[in-house]
C-alpha cells in the first residue's frame, strides 16, 4: 500500500499509529494523522504553517482528543474511513503535481480535502486552506529548489526509539530491518549473530515467532547519548500475570544507534534473558 510513499511519509503513518495508541484510540483518526505529520516533518510545517506556533497547534489538537487507557503497540489499530480517503487524496495530489512519490506535503493536502474531518477543521480555523496550500506546495521552494528548502529537522532520539519499539510491537521484521545500518548486527536471545539486512530480517522474523513475556510492555530503562553521534538504549520486557507467577524470564534489549541526520539507524540489537 505504501510503496510510493517517501520514508518521511511512511513515518507519518507510523507516528499516527503511535499517537492513537497513546490516547487509547481503537482507530487512527485524522487528528492522529495530523499529529504524526507535525511530529515527523517539522521543516515542512514551518514552511507551510509558519504563521502558527507548531507547539500551540499540537496542544490544540491534543486538547480535542478524548484520552483513554493506552493501547499496547502490539495491538493492530486500523485507519478510519476518513483517513483512508485522505491517503487516496494524497495520491491524487501527487499525481496532479506530477510527483512520482507521495510525500508529507501530499498528506497535508489530503487532510485539507477531507473537509468534514476534525483535523481539517482545526487547520481551517487558522486560515490554512486547500487552494492556498496547493499554491505554496506547487511553488519553487517545494518543487525542485532544494537549495532554498530548510535543513531537515533532526529526529530526536526519543522519537527514533518510539519508532523502533512501534515496529517491534507490530512484529514487523521487514520494517525493523529497514531501520538498521548497512552493517547492522542482530544478536538474538540464543546468542546467534545475524548480519546483512536480509539476514537481520530473517533473524528478527525467527525471534518474533516466540513472544515476549505475556502481557509485557517495553520499559525504556536508559538512553545514553555518546558524543552526540551514538546512543545506547536499554529496554526491558518483564512478565506479567500468569507468566510472572510461573517465574518466566524477562527480556532485555540493548540498542546501539547511530546518528544518520536527520534520522537514526540501528547499529546493533543485543537480546538477553533476565532471571
Amino acid at each position: 500500500m505504501f510503496e510510493r510513499y517517501t520514508e518521511k511519509a511512511r513515518r507519518v503513518i507510523f507516528f499516527a499509529r503511535y499517537e492513537a495508541s497513546q490516547y487509547g484510540s481503537p482507530y487512527i483518526e485524522t487528528e492522529h494523522l495530523l499529529l504524526g505529520l507535525l511530529r515527523e516533518d517539522q521543516a515542512l510545517a514551518h514552511v507551510l504553517l509558519k504563521s502558527l506556533s507548531i507547539k500551540m497547534l499540537r496542544t490544540e489538537i491534543e486538547s480535542s482528543i478524548e484520552a483513554r487507557e493506552r493501547i499496547s503497540t502490539s495491538v493492530e489499530v486500523p485507519l478510519t474511513q476518513e483517513c483512508k480517503r485522505i491517503l487516496n487524496y494524497a495520491a491524487e495530489e501527487a499525481q496532479r503535481l506530477g510527483n512520482r512519490h507521495i510525500g508529507t506535503e501530499h498528506l497535508l493536502l489530503g487532510i485539507l480535502r477531507e473537509e468534514d474531518c476534525r483535523a481539517a477543521g482545526i487547520l481551517r480555523a487558522h486560515g490554512i486552506l486547500l487552494d492556498h496550500m496547493r499554491e505554496k506546495i506547487a511553488g519553487p521552494k517545494l518543487q525542485g529548489d532544494s537549495e532554498r528548502l530548510p535543513v531537515p529537522v533532526r529526529v530526536p532520539i526519543g522519537a527514533a526509539v518510539d519508532m523502533i519499539l512501534e515496529a517491534w510491537g507490530a512484529r514487523d521484521a521487514r520494517k525493523l530491518s529497514s531501520l538498521f545500518d548497512a552493517r547492522g548486527q542482530f544478536w538474538d536471545i540464543r546468542g546467534e549473530l545475524w548480519l546483512t539486512p536480509p539476514q537481520v530480517e530473517k533473524g528478527l522474523a525467527a525471534h518474533f515467532t516466540s513472544a515476549e513475556p505475556a502481557g509485557a510492555t517495553p520499559d525504556i530503562k536508559d538512553v545514553k547519548p555518546v558524543a552526540g553521534e551514538v546512543a545506547v538504549v536499554t529496554v526491558v520486557w518483564r512478565p506479567k500475570g500468569e507468566a510472572k507467577q510461573q517465574n518466566a524470564s524477562a527480556l532485555r534489549m540493548v540498542l546501539l544507534l547511530r546518528d544518520a541526520h536527520p534520522g537514526w539507524l540501528i547499529v546493533s540489537i543485543h537480546l538477553a534473558e533476565l532471571r
